[in-house]
């Protein structure tokens, strides 16, 4: 700030001089013209003699009196230039015969028309002189010079500087004062921001940022607030799962503990150790299948799940599926697909896919129920539709269903052997084949799930 105060300054100190110096000029420069107009001079304007002029004040003189000998002197030779002098060719005065040229060497016959200007020294003070030339047809007879003392030029430009001198720290210091206040007022929003994201902790992300206004900090808050809501749902999910996981795999734990201090407590028979081992295998087996899942989960969140691309015929990939669900979905499953639909992807994962979901469509369909499977093939892809006529889902569970661990009826899933993890898995499998995934449902009526997949 302070160099740019001295540059301004410095700027305007240069310009301020060269307008007055322009200023003198014009002002030297019009007086010569319209002396010119006058020519040719009468003859009693011609040779005078010399002017009377006061006599030179001495220093003692001026002391005696109280006088400023400096400006008395300024004065006197203010009184000599006062008037034009007007030369011949020679140099030679026309109307005072004491007058000579201020600047003899500008006296020529080929002076420019303009005039030119010069400067020169009188009793020590520094003389603007302009010189101007009187012409008769075409011809320069004589010359016109007049003459300003600089002394005032440079007197205003110091005065101007001592001004500017002054001015320039008090600007310093209203700038600095202004600047501490603007930059203050410009950052109340960030320390105030900065106060807000203190008082958010890990174990409590519901607290959201103040915004008010509508500036970039407003903006700068909004999008935050976002990022603090989208973490706060994961660190809701991320609980949810473990707190899912935990109870899910609770109870083949329990049912393996249980059994195993069963038959070390007494001796058991043969068949009862069996009974035993069996239910602890069931539990095992159970246990895997869980952690199997989660792993599959885990790649999917980050892009590292493996699929193998290859050309799979969909017919092919649906029957599989039929075949390979309990006995209970066959019966129901009624499938009506088209030739030719080949898909570029994952052979065992696209059967899980749709193995979980005939599996949960005969999960809440009842005995005599009926599921539709049906497949259309398009210009990039084919479309799959898989309906069933069982309960329904209610709308308030449809944004959730691919939740993980996520039941519409928990108590009667897992005494059917749901997990809770099929229908979060097969949203990533789709996903890995960059397809989509949707689910409608109406109470009463059954519910009914679209995907779409890219053709090879």
């Amino acid at each position: 700030m302070a160099i740019v105060f001295v540059m301004l300054g410095a700027v305007l100190y240069v310009v301020s001089g060269l307008i007055r110096a322009r200023s003198l000029d014009t002002e030297l420069q019009q007086k010569a013209k319209v002396y010119a107009r006058r020519w040719p001079l009468p003859p009693d304007r011609r040779n005078r003699p010399p002017r009377q002029l006061a006599p030179p004040m001495t220093s003692a003189e001026a002391e005696r009196e109280g006088l400023d000998l400096g400006l008395i002197r300024r004065a006197e030779v203010q009184q000599l230039l006062a008037g034009a002098r007007v030369l011949d060719m020679t140099g030679r005065s026309i109307v005072y015969t004491d007058q000579g040229a201020l600047i003899p060497e500008h006296i020529r016959s080929d002076l420019n028309v303009n005039g030119i200007y010069g400067n020169t020294k009188v009793q020590g003070y520094d003389v603007r002189v302009f010189t101007y030339p009187i012409q008769e047809n075409g011809k320069t007879v004589a010359a016109l010079q007049y003459g300003a003392l600089l002394e005032a030029l440079k007197s205003d430009q110091a005065d101007l500087l001592r001004v500017m001198l002054l001015m320039i720290p008090v600007a310093l210091g209203v700038t600095t004062l202004l600047g501490f206040v603007l930059a203050r007022r410009a950052l109340k929003p960030i320390a105030e921001l900065g106060d807000d994201i203190a008082r958010i902790e890990a174990d409590n992300l519901s607290k959201r940022l103040h915004v008010t206004g509508h500036d970039e900090f407003a903006k700068l808050s909004t999008r935050f607030n976002g990022l603090l809501e989208r973490l706060d749902l994961a660190f809701k999910k991320q609980k949810q799962f473990v707190a899912d996981a935990s109870h899910e795999l609770k109870t083949p734990l329990t049912v393996i503990r249980t059994r195993s201090d069963l038959g070390l407590r007494a001796e058991r028979t043969p068949e009862q150790y069996k009974e035993h081992l069996q239910a602890i295998g069931r539990a095992a087996h159970s246990m895997t299948q869980i952690a199997s899942d989660m792993l599959l989960l885990a790649q999917a969140d980050e892009n590292q799940l493996e699929i193998a691309r290859e050309k799979v015929e969909l017919k092919e990939v649906l029957m599989e599926a039929v075949d390979l669900s309990p006995a209970t979905a066959k019966e129901k499953v009624n499938l009506e697909t088209v030739n030719g639909a080949v898909i570029y992807g994952d052979r065992s994962k696209l059967v899980r896919l749709f193995r979980n979901l005939i599996e949960n469509a005969d999960r809440h369909t009842q005995p005599d129920g009926h599921i539709q499977i049906t497949a259309s093939k398009g210009p990039s892809s084919v479309s799959i539709s898989l309906k069933d006529d069982g309960s329904g889902i209610a709308p308030e569970h449809l944004d959730r269903l691919f939740d993980r661990f996520y039941r519409v009826d928990r108590a009667r899933d897992r005494q059917q052997g749901g997990s809770g993890l099929g229908l979060a898995i097969s949203k990533s499998i789709v996903e890995a084949h960059r397809g989509t995934i949707k689910i409608a449902s109406e109470i009463g009526k059954g519910t009914s799930v679209q995907i779409d997949l890219p053709i090879a």
